[in-house]
């Protein structure tokens, strides 16, 4: 999807595979009901919620865990900041999990978005 423009990592070959959006995939197989979702997409996360937006917004006491980091996603045109604004705009409940443990709404006074690599979660209903 997109070249993260990371020291560390080196890309050894493209290849195309399909995709399917998750509300596509829900609608598909008849999925339910989702209690828990990990999403680690390395900067495509914005993309996977936007493509989920019926089945996040349809399901009840839903969370998702999902990395972020603008060192992955400014190669797929997005801030962090922007991307829990968004989160928190379209109905969901983001937060992100300190070093200790605690878990914390992500639009906390002080917080510097973006920098490091958070550990986030987002809930259809607020904890």
């Amino acid at each position: 999807m997109a070249d993260t423009n990371r020291k560390d990592q080196e890309i050894q070959q493209w290849e195309i595979v399909p995709l399917t959006t998750l509300d596509d995939f829900v609608k598909e197989f008849n999925v339910p009901r989702i209690d828990f979702m990990k999403i680690d997409a390395e900067g495509a996360e914005k993309q996977i919620f936007e493509g989920g937006m019926n089945t996040f917004s349809s399901q009840t006491n839903m969370i998702t865990l999902f990395e972020a980091t603008d060192l992955n996603s400014k190669s797929f045109g997005y801030t962090v900041k922007n991307f829990l604004e968004d989160l928190s705009n379209s109905g969901l409940n983001p937060y992100y999990l300190e070093d200790n443990g605690t878990l914390l709404p992500a639009f906390s006074p002080n917080r510097e978005f973006g920098r490091l690599i958070y550990n986030c979660n987002c809930s259809t209903t607020p904890f």
